[in-house]
């Protein structure tokens, strides 16, 4: 009995000696990782005596490896489990990889795949107001595009310039021009890579050769663009009234059929309303020229000049011969203002209101040209004439300054005023020479076709001349693209530079009609960038009436869907303009989008911004704007290359600073336009100096206080990275804005003396958690005291026990600020008022900024922002080296060093 029990324990252990060792499980807490990060390997086995991991012995069940700790380290780990003979082992691998890298210096995905943009150095990087359209490596929707390049000799030295175009299948197209610009009159046919350049010949025989461009063509994705020729045919085929529309079937609609249309429209009881208007205007009044200019003189001519709209309309549409008697009196009588240098309305004294002018006399010739007399129509185009006349002149040299916010638009309703006024005639008057007519205009639109994009639109219809000017363009273009589809039936709405536009205003402008007053500072989001930045209200003030006429232009159902927040009765009765009416009695508007499933990160490369969100349809988003640009700090732009806006759950917590009331104001520039009210760094001069304010487009080389700063395009930034995948939870930008750290040498010399050897930025939004990180390096040649400047309009919480922390509570929402790295303090909140009293009142805004306590030649920090100043997934920071740091948060790894960045999640 016993030698039997002792046979079964040695049958066992035997048995147990040759069971194979097994790996039942190998994971790693990441399989992203990036440099410095430390990843858990963690392993269960049985039946092993030995465990290695990449040939070295292992004990426990986890590790924990720093895969990029240093260079040449490896990524795959292979795991062995030996048993006591080491004849038998299981092996399991892990293929770890690295995270995305962002390094390239530009963003791949805002050019042509697999070609890289190349940076203008050829003779056209002179000109100081620089555009290139199709830029370099870009992606062209449509067969007809538009060119525009840099013209650097002066007209009266100019003798030609030679453009060609080559590209597959042996397309060539050549042409000899006077004009810095062309729409393609030679379609693309093959997809595929297309190249041009530019030759400048001067009269004197001096050649300049550019370089060569190239472009992608993926097939016509836009219909062609009209040329200047096609839309002189069609408006002088045209009888007139010319702004009559069409209907679908290509009939020219009646004034009665309109009538009928409209009276069963939605836009019936605002009809009404318009129609009313007018008996309210058919008593004679003695229309006098406003004598000064200011709100009362700007009123006073938008009423004269409704008056003679409303008067025109009704009375075609009720066949009222008083009433249109009535505005042709009213017609002379604005013709009869005064049309000289010192006339209130003349494009020298204002020339805004000399369009509204121009186009409410051709409008109202165009529509009244068979109940007016010869004589009459002489009077009308003669004053068309002699108003039109200084607005072509300063059209001759665009050329010069390109981004002539004025001149840009004035083209647009020169092109109108022109479709009306065409092959006018009267006793002895023309619009233009008997056997020219058209000629004019189709010169005008191909020049206004090909700046219409200009301000940095013409890949992504991105508008980057501050978002409150993105809404002042939208009231002109939705009326003048109205007036063109109507008049000449040509649609512009879906060109290159037009097609997108709409993301301009879901991405910077939040769908919530709501105010803000001085009794509600959070009654809505302010406008992030540029002049008009302090205001909010533009969706209230305009959404409803001029993004209502664009997107029944456009038949986008987005656009549709946009502008129809908060739509009640009253605004539902108030009367419009005929442009409205006319679109909707020719066509009926789409269907909204329901619902619309829009982007979290809006990228428009070109101009410079980022608009990154936690849900883009949701009125009380959060956001993080982001702005480095390349048109600087010009025209209604600031010097706030850089800067981040920040908005939580709707109510604005960091904003752009200032207060704008009169464009030309100085002390209003020195505080609206500049950095150190921008959320954005500046500096100190160095030893022995104590403001730490100075900043970017500074109007002195070696500034030593902040200055005014100037309008420049010279002293400019760039997007160099963009990470937004939509299943990620994170958006990230990178701007380098050591271009626009410099300071003029002489005033209007556009030359400038750089101030930095390197100022970088990368904000992170983590839309899921509501965290944002704000990584900053900056560097000098002189040593300098660092300033991280904020602008809120709550007064924000700072105790000088916690030196790195910030606290602002707006309304409902509540944000923390922490800085990790040179030592500092936050300042004490100052309030504008106290800085600058006539341009605030108080508690209006606040500045306060982390100064480093010493100065450097280098920096790298990080600024966290946390909504509701959560703390329970904290935020990790580690100094790599001196400009590189290893954040984490969560499960989120992310590296910033200088203009490169790293993310694994």
């Amino acid at each position: 009995m016993q030698k039997k029990r002792i046979a079964l324990l040695l049958s066992l252990v035997v048995g147990a000696a040759h069971a194979a060792p097994t790996i039942v499980s190998f994971d790693a807490d990441n399989l992203k990782v990036v440099d410095g990060q430390p990843v858990k390997l963690s392993w269960t086995v049985s039946d092993a005596t030995v465990v290695r991991l990449n040939g070295q012995v292992v004990t426990g069940n986890s590790i924990t490896v720093t895969p990029l700790g240093t260079s040449g380290a490896k990524l795959d780990y292979r795991l062995e489990a030996t048993n006591a003979d080491a004849k038998v082992t299981d092996v399991r691998t892990i293929a770890l990889s690295r995270g995305t890298v962002l390094d390239k210096g530009y963003i791949p995905e805002a050019y042509a795949p697999g070609c890289a943009p190349r940076p203008d150095t050829d003779y056209m990087a002179a000109h100081k107001f620089l555009r290139i359209e199709p830029r370099d490596c870009t992606t062209v929707r449509t067969a007809t595009p538009v060119f525009v390049w840099a013209q650097v000799t002066d007209s009266w030295n100019m003798g030609e310039m030679t453009f060609t175009l080559t590209g597959p299948g042996g397309y060539e197209y050549s042409t000899t021009t006077t004009e810095p610009q062309l729409v393609l009159p030679k379609p693309l046919v093959e997809a595929g890579r297309y190249t041009w350049k530019v030759q400048e010949r001067t009269r004197w025989g001096a050649v300049n050769t550019s370089q060569e461009r190239t472009f992608d063509f993926n097939g016509a994705e836009l219909p062609n663009v009209a040329t200047g020729a096609q839309v002189s045919a069609n408006i002088l085929a045209k009888a007139r009234p010319r702004i009559l529309p069409r209907d679908a079937s290509g009939k020219v609609l009646t004034w009665s059929a309109i009538d009928a249309a409209l009276k069963v429209s939605d836009q019936k009881d605002s009809y009404a309303a318009y129609i009313a208007k007018a008996a309210g205007f058919a008593t004679s009044v003695d229309v006098v020229e406003p004598p000064t200019s200011g709100n009362e003189h700007n009123n006073a001519v938008y009423q004269t000049l409704l008056r003679i709209e409303t008067l025109a309309t009704a009375g075609k549409i009720a066949d009222n011969a008083a009433y249109k008697q009535e505005a042709i009196r009213s017609l002379l009588k604005v013709a009869a203002w005064r049309m000289d240098e010192n006339g209130t309305t003349t494009e020298w004294k204002q020339d805004q209101w000399n369009r509204e002018v121009l186009r409410s006399l051709s409008l109202g010739l165009d529509m009244l040209y068979s109940e007016m007399s010869a004589e009459q129509r002489d009077v009308i185009i003669n004053a068309i004439n002699l108003r039109l006349t200084p607005l072509m002149e300063k059209v001759k040299w665009l050329y010069r300054v390109p981004y002539d916010s004025h001149l840009l638009t004035a083209m647009l309703y020169a092109v109108d005023v022109m479709m009306h006024a065409n092959g006018a005639v009267g006793a002895t008057q023309r619009f233009e020479p008997a056997g020219t007519e058209g000629q004019l205009l189709a010169k005008t639109w191909d020049k206004a076709i090909t700046t219409i994009g200009t301000w940095r639109g013409g890949s992504d219809s991105a508008f980057g001349n501050s978002t409150g000017y993105t809404w002042m363009a939208l009231n002109t273009y939705s009326q003048l693209l109205a007036g063109y589809q109507l008049t000449a039936g040509v649609d512009i709405s879906h060109i290159q530079a037009l097609d997108k536009f709409g993301n301009n205003f879901y991405a910077m402008t939040p769908r919530i009609r709501s105010r803000i007053d001085a009794t509600h500072p959070f009654g809505g989001t302010r406008a992030p960038f540029g002049d008009g930045s302090e205001q909010g209200g533009y969706y209230f003030s305009y959404a409803w009436d001029y993004y209502s006429l664009f997107a029944h232009v456009s038949r986008n159902p987005l656009d549709e869907w946009y502008y129809r927040a908060g739509i009640d009765d009253t605004i539902r009765k108030a009367p419009l303009r005929i442009y409205h009416y006319l679109m909707t009695a020719s066509k009926a508007r789409v269907a909204p989008a329901e619902n619309p499933q829009l982007p979290s990160t809006y990228l428009f490369e070109d101009a410079g911004q980022v608009a990154m969100h936690t849900n883009t349809a949701d009125p009380y988003r959060s956001s993080l704007y982001f702005r480095s640009s390349r048109l600087g700090s010009l025209n209604h732009s600031h010097a706030d290359n850089n800067s981040f806006i920040f908005v939580s759950k709707g109510r604005d917590i960091f904003v752009s600073g200032g207060a704008y009331t009169n464009f030309g104001d100085a002390t209003e520039q020195e505080v609206r336009r500049a950095t150190r009210f921008k959320n954005a760094l500046t500096f100190d001069a160095g030893e022995g100096y104590t403001d730490s304010g100075i900043g970017q487009a500074e109007p002195v080389p070696n500034p030593t206080v902040a200055g005014n700063p100037v309008f420049t395009m010279v002293a400019n930034a760039k997007l160099v990275n963009h990470y937004a995948p939509e299943n990620s939870k994170w958006s990230i930008a990178t701007g380098d804005a050591t271009g626009a750290y410099q300071g003029e040498i002489t005033p209007g010399s556009r030359t400038f003396k750089p101030l930095l050897t390197n100022a970088v930025r990368t904000v992170a939004y983590n839309r899921a958690d509501r965290v944002a990180l704000i990584y900053d390096y900056a560097s000098s040649d002189t040593k300098r005291r660092w300033q991280f400047n904020f602008q809120t309009i709550a007064k924000p919480e700072v105790n000088p026990a916690e030196p790195r922390r910030m606290k602002v509570v707006a309304d409902t929402a509540m944000v923390c600020t922490y800085f990790h790295g040179f030592n500092g303090t936050f300042t004490q909140p100052e309030d504008m008022a106290t800085l600058y009293p006539a341009n605030f009142k108080a508690n209006q805004q606040y500045h306060t900024a982390y100064k480093t306590t010493d100065r450097h030649n280098q920096i790298a920090t990080l600024t966290v922002l946390t909504e509701d100043c959560a703390t329970n997934v904290p935020v990790y920071v580690t100094y790599l080296t001196g400009t590189k740091l290893l954040v984490q948060r969560g499960k989120s790894w992310l590296v910033f060093d200088q203009r490169n960045v790293q993310i694994s999640e």
